[in-house]
C-alpha cells in the first residue's frame, strides 16, 4: 500500500499547484517518482508470486524428502554373501567335497565354512546377520565371526546347531543318525524335538546326539502265553528317543557314581554321589575326582553343587591344572559378569597359556565390552589380536581397537 500512497500525494500535489512548496522544498522530477513507484509495485508483485510458489512447491519437497528418508531408512543391511572356490556361491545348491580333498565357504562378514572330504552340505538361507547350512553327510569345521547379531545355525537330520561366535567341527551320519559336535572355541547350543531343551556343548568334551526315528510297523506278532509276558511300562519307540549320551536316564543302580560319570550318564551319576554322600565326597577327593564330581553337577543341571565341588577343589589343590580349570568352569557358573570375569582373569593369570586360554581370553573380552564398552574391553582385545588374529573373537577384538 505504500506505493498507492506515494502515487496519491503525487496527484494531490499536482493538482493544487503548490508552487511555493515546490520551490522552497524540491522534489525529483515527475518523470522519476512514477518510475520508482512502478519499480516498488512490480517488486511487491515479484515476492508475492515467490511465496505462493513456495507453498506450492513445499508440499511436494516434503513428500521427496520424506521419500528419502523412507528409502534409506527402511533399507536393510545387506545380506551375507559367500564364495565356493573362488566362485560366487549359491543359496540352495549343494557343494560335495572329493573324496580327499575339502572345500572351503567363504562368507563375507568373514566366517568360513571348510565341508570336509567326502562330506556334502549346502547353504539353505542367508541374512544380514548369518546363514543357514544344511549338512547331508560327513563333516565340516566351522569359524563363525562374532558379531553384535550373528545369527547361524547348522542343521544336520532332526537336529540345530545355533552358534554365537565359534570354532566347532561337526559331523553327521545319516545311517546310523548320529551327530557328533567338537567346540574348539566359542560357544555352541543343540537343540532337537528329542532332546530334553537346549544342549550346551563345552571346549575341549566332544558330545554325541542321537534321535532314531520311529521304526515302521511290521507284520503283528503271534500274543505271548499269559505265563510269559513281563510286565513293562507301555512306550512307544517314537516317544522314547535315544538322548545325548550323557543325559541318559536309565543306570544299573549297582554301578558308582564314578563309572556312572565316565560313561557319560551324569544326572544318575549325580544321584549316586548323592546316595554316597555329596559333602563327605567333596571334603576327601582328590583334584582329579574333584573335577569329575564338579563336572558331573554341571552336565546334570546342578551349579550350586558343581560350584561346591569347584571351590573344594581350588582350595585343596592350589595352583594345580585341576585348579585352574575350575577357575575357568567357575566362571561359566558366576551369577554377575563381575564374577565372571574375576574367575576368567584368574584362569589366564594362572594358565596364560592353557589350553582354555583363547576360549577364557575371548569370554573375558566379550564380558569386558558387555559391561562397560570399548574402554572397559581395550586392553583384552589388544591381547586377543596379538595371540589369536584369526580367532573366533578377532572382529569383535578389532572393532574396539578401531578408533
Amino acid at each position: 500500500m505504500e506505493e498507492l500512497e506515494r502515487l496519491e500525494a503525487l496527484g494531490r500535489r499536482i493538482s493544487n499547484g503548490a508552487d511555493e512548496q515546490l520551490a522552497r522544498r524540491p522534489v525529483p522530477p515527475l518523470e522519476l517518482e512514477v518510475e520508482n513507484i512502478r519499480a516498488g509495485l512490480m517488486e511487491r508483485q515479484r515476492r508475492r508470486r515467490m511465496l505462493r510458489r513456495t507453498w506450492v512447491a513445499l508440499p511436494v519437497v516434503a513428500a521427496a524428502a520424506a521419500a528419502v528418508l523412507l528409502f534409506f531408512g527402511s533399507r536393510s543391511p545387506a545380506e551375507v554373501s559367500f564364495r565356493v572356490h573362488e566362485s560366487a556361491g549359491v543359496v540352495g545348491s549343494w557343494v560335495a567335497a572329493p573324496a580327499k580333498e575339502s572345500v572351503s565357504l567363504d562368507f563375507s562378514e568373514g566366517s568360513k565354512i571348510l565341508v570336509e572330504p567326502g562330506g556334502r552340505a549346502r547353504v539353505g538361507q542367508v541374512s544380514s546377520n548369518g546363514a543357514r547350512i544344511i549338512l547331508e553327510r560327513g563333516g565340516l569345521d566351522a569359524r563363525v565371526v562374532h558379531r553384535a547379531r550373528t545369527d547361524w545355525a547348522v542343521s544336520a537330520g532332526p537336529f540345530s546347531v545355533q552358534v554365537t561366535g565359534t570354532h566347532f567341527k561337526a559331523d553327521w551320519d545319516p545311517k546310523v543318525e548320529t551327530l557328533r559336535v567338537e567346540l574348539l572355541e566359542g560357544n555352541v547350543v543343540v537343540r532337537g524335538a528329542c532332546l530334553d531343551g537346549d544342549e550346551f556343548v563345552v571346549v575341549g568334551e566332544p558330545a554325541v546326539f542321537h534321535c532314531p526315528s520311529p521304526v515302521a510297523a511290521g507284520p503283528a506278532a503271534p500274543p505271548l502265553p499269559a505265563t510269559d509276558v513281563a510286565p513293562m511300562a507301555s512306550r512307544s519307540p517314537a516317544a522314547s528317543p535315544e538322548r545325548r549320551a550323557p543325559f541318559a536316564s536309565a543306570a544299573p543302580a549297582t554301578e558308582g557314581w564314578e563309572a556312572l560319570a565316565r560313561a557319560g550318564k551324569y544326572r544318575p551319576a549325580l544321584a549316586a554321589a548323592e546316595a554316597a554322600g555329596f559333602d563327605a565326597l567333596a571334603s576327601s577327593a582328590s583334584a582329579p575326582t574333584l573335577l569329575l564330581l564338579g563336572d558331573t553337577a554341571r552336565y546334570a543341571g546342578n551349579p550350586a553343587r558343581a560350584a561346591q565341588a569347584y571351590t573344594r577343589l581350588r582350595t585343596a589343590n592350589a595352583g594345580s591344572e585341576a585348579a585352574a580349570t575350575a577357575a575357568f568352569h567357575l566362571a561359566r557358573l558366576a551369577p554377575s559378569p563381575a564374577e565372571a570375569e574375576r574367575w576368567l582373569e584368574t584362569y589366564l593369570r594362572e594358565r596364560p597359556g592353557g589350553a582354555l586360554a583363547q576360549e577364557a581370553l575371548g569370554r573375558l573380552l566379550e564380558t569386558q565390552y558387555r559391561r562397560g564398552g570399548k574402554t572397559a574391553a581395550q586392553g583384552s582385545a589388544v591381547r586377543y589380536l596379538a595371540s589369536y588374529p584369526n580367532g573366533a573373537h578377532a572382529e569383535l577384538a578389532r572393532s574396539i581397537t578401531t578408533p
